[in-house]
C-alpha cells in the first residue's frame, strides 16, 4: 500500500481562473482533498505497426496518444474539494443566500446539468505526494463520473470517476503543508422520498456518468474542445418495509408491473437529502440529490436481513422529464464562489 500523504486540487480554467488553460498548469490555487483512496492508473497508448516493407514482422510501435483515469474516494464533507468536482461534472451552478437575514454566512450552491454544446468542460489539475518520494502531476483533469453510497447508519462515501490528459512525475512538495477541512461529515438522511412518499433508507447506491470518455478523442494528447456527453444515472435503493409517516409506502413490486405507457406508475420522483452541521440560525450545511423522473428497472421483494429488519429495494434508471432538469443537487455550505459559472 502506497501512502498519500498529500492530495490537492487546483482550477486550470473556470469562472475563478478564466484566463487558464486546459491542460496547463498556471498559478494554482490548492484545495487539499482528505482521501480514503486513490486508483489512477493509464499511460502511452503504443500500437505495433506493420509496413509495406516488412509485413510479416512489426517495424515500429506507433505512440497514439496517453491517457490516465481512476477513482478518488473521500468522505461527504463540506470544504473538502466538492463543490469544485460537481462543477466540473456538472458544468453549470448558480449559487445563492438562503436566508441573508438569518443566516449570512450560508449559500445554497445548485448543480445542474450544461447542456450548451458550444461550452468547453472546466478542468482541473490533481497533485498526489507520495510518501516523500515523489509527487505525480495530473493536469487536465474531466470529472467522468460520481458514486453516492451509504450503508445503514454508515457514513456517506463519494467516488469521482475521473480522467486526465497527462502526467508528470515531479519532486515531493515537503514544504506543503495541507490545510484540511475542519468540517464533521454529512452523513444524517434527513430526508428521503421516493415517488413523493417518506422512505426509512436502508442502503443506497446513486451513480451518475457523464460519459466524458466516450465522446473524447484524446488522441495526441489534446484536448482542445470537451463536448458534451451523454448522462446516464441509475438508483439502487433498499429502504424498511414499513408504512410511511402520513401514508402507506407505495407497492413497488405493482408499480414495477404497471406497463400502462399513458399512465406509467414505475416512474417518479427521487429525493435524499444529507444534512451536516449546523452553519447559523435554522441554516445546515447539506447536499441534497433530486430526480423528477425516474423508471423503475428492477425490483428486490420484501425480506428479511439477518434478524433484525424487512426491508425491500429497486432499481431506477434516470430518465428525462418534460419540464425541469435531469438531475439537480444542492449544496449548502459556507463557500460563497463561486458565484455563477459560464464555461464558454
Amino acid at each position: 500500500m502506497v501512502v498519500i500523504q498529500y492530495a490537492r486540487l487546483f482550477q486550470e480554467r473556470g469562472a475563478e481562473v478564466p484566463a487558464g488553460t486546459y491542460g496547463t498548469r498556471g498559478t494554482p490555487t490548492f484545495i487539499d482533498l482528505r482521501l480514503l483512496s486513490e486508483g489512477i492508473t493509464g499511460g502511452p497508448d503504443l500500437a505495433p505497426e506493420t509496413d509495406a516493407e516488412e509485413a510479416l514482422s512489426v517495424t515500429g510501435f506507433d505512440d497514439s496518444g496517453k491517457t490516465y483515469g481512476g477513482s478518488l474516494t473521500q468522505k461527504l464533507r463540506a470544504g473538502d474539494g466538492i463543490g469544485d468536482l460537481l462543477l466540473s461534472l456538472f458544468g453549470q451552478v448558480l449559487t445563492t443566500q438562503p436566508d441573508v437575514m438569518m443566516a449570512p454566512t450560508a449559500y445554497l450552491h445548485e448543480y445542474i446539468p450544461d447542456d450548451d454544446f458550444v461550452n468547453v468542460a472546466p478542468s482541473y489539475g490533481i497533485d498526489l505526494g507520495l510518501e516523500k518520494k515523489r509527487m505525480y502531476q495530473y493536469s487536465g483533469v474531466l470529472v467522468n463520473g460520481l458514486t453516492i453510497t451509504k450503508a445503514n447508519a454508515g457514513e456517506v462515501n463519494l467516488s469521482w470517476e475521473i480522467l486526465a490528459k497527462d502526467r508528470v512525475v515531479a519532486a515531493f512538495d515537503g514544504a506543503h503543508v495541507p490545510a484540511y477541512s475542519a468540517k464533521t461529515k454529512l452523513q444524517a438522511v434527513a430526508t428521503a422520498t421516493i415517488f413523493g412518499t417518506a422512505v426509512t433508507i436502508d442502503d443506497m447506491t446513486i451513480t451518475l456518468r457523464r460519459n466524458w470518455d466516450t465522446t473524447k478523442n484524446f488522441s495526441g494528447r489534446t484536448l482542445p474542445h470537451a463536448e458534451l456527453g451523454p448522462w446516464e444515472a441509475e438508483v439502487t435503493v433498499s429502504f424498511k418495509f414499513e408504512a410511511a409517516l402520513g401514508g402507506t409506502l407505495p407497492d413497488i413490486v405493482a408499480k414495477f408491473e404497471s406497463s400502462g405507457e399513458a399512465t406509467d406508475e414505475s416512474q417518479g420522483e427521487l429525493t435524499i437529502d444529507f444534512q451536516g452541521a449546523v452553519i447559523a440560525a435554522t441554516e445546515f450545511e447539506h447536499l441534497q440529490i433530486e430526480f423528477d423522473r425516474l423508471k423503475i428497472t428492477g425490483i428486490q421483494e420484501a425480506h428479511i436481513v439477518g434478524t433484525e429488519r424487512k426491508v425491500e429495494g429497486m432499481t431506477l434508471t434516470a430518465a428525462k422529464p418534460t419540464a425541469g432538469d435531469f438531475c439537480k443537487i444542492s449544496f449548502e455550505d459556507e463557500q460563497a464562489t463561486p458565484a455563477d459559472y459560464n464555461n464558454t
